[in-house]
């Protein structure tokens, strides 16, 4: 997973949490990435997620 993925996973994060929001989307990169990616990037913060891809774009609801 590239850096610039990581941070839009990370600022999409933290606009859901500020927002009190129980999901938000990340569009997908030309970077072959997968749902269990994601969740193994969001548990070693501590943070349980499901994953969903829709379309080009991650639907990631936080558990």
């Amino acid at each position: 997973m590239d850096d610039a993925f990581k941070a839009n996973l990370a600022t999409g994060y933290k606009i859901a949490i500020k927002d009190n929001l129980d999901s938000f989307e990340v569009p997908m990169t030309d970077a072959v990435i997968n749902e269990f990616d994601i969740v193994n990037f969001f548990k070693s913060y501590n943070v349980d997620v499901s994953v969903e891809l829709n379309w080009g774009t991650f639907t990631i609801e936080i558990l």
